[in-house]
């Protein structure tokens, strides 16, 4: 039997790398928020062991290395890494605008990168409250100044989406994806139209969910 489901994009609001592990995983503090962008995921339990991920048009990394494998070999009980989760309450209602500039940018680069060797122990992550001004106070990637320094067009974009009146700009997780926060659709809509013009260019207009 095959099952379809909606699953959202997240975006990063607050990345701080406490330090790198052992195994060499990082240990992560982060504030993620699920948007209203969709992928349509197919899945279906079968006979064979084993995990396959297939995406029509998208060249995916082999086995291990794809981020669909390891989230159903988590739920099969096959895997790794355990996370602490805990919903964070009182995020604002606000709109966000993506711009993602096409460039093609390697995690592992990114976090090899940064050049941390020991765990940094646990860490509180920050509270919040207000509207949309509160929110942009909050956001923190330390993976930013990384990915920034290979591709300067993640400044770029940063720079333009502050400059069409957000209130706050930041890339998500290892890029090359960045996100404005607006407090009104109509801004962010006007915003994501000054974008239109460049070329092979991601650009959407989205709220929390």
């Amino acid at each position: 039997m095959i099952r379809q489901y909606l699953a959202p994009a997240k975006i990063n609001l607050y990345l701080h790398v406490l330090g790198r592990r052992p195994d060499g995983y990082h240990d992560l503090a982060m504030i993620m928020q699920r948007v209203s962008l969709y992928d349509r995921i197919e899945i279906a339990l079968v006979e064979r062991p084993g995990v396959r991920v297939d995406c029509k048009g998208v060249d995916l990394p082999p086995g291990g290395e794809n981020i669909g494998a390891v989230a159903a070999r988590r739920l099969l009980g096959l895997a790794g890494i355990g996370d602490v989760l805990e919903k964070v309450e009182g995020l604002p209602s606000v709109w966000y605008v993506l711009v993602n500039p096409g460039v093609a940018v390697s995690t592992a680069w990114v976090y090899q990168s940064l050049g941390l060797t020991s765990g940094g122990g646990a860490a509180r992550l920050p509270r919040f409250s207000g509207p949309e001004e509160g929110l942009a106070a909050l956001l923190r990637n330390d993976l930013e100044k990384v990915t920034a320094s290979r591709y300067p067009v993640v400044d770029e974009i940063k720079a333009r989406l502050l400059a069409s009146g957000a209130s706050g700009a930041l890339m998500s997780g290892s890029g090359p994806t960045v996100f404005g926060v607006y407090a009104e659709e109509k801004s962010a809509r006007r915003a994501a139209e000054a974008f239109s013009g460049d070329s092979g260019w991601k650009v959407f207009v989205v709220r929390p969910v």
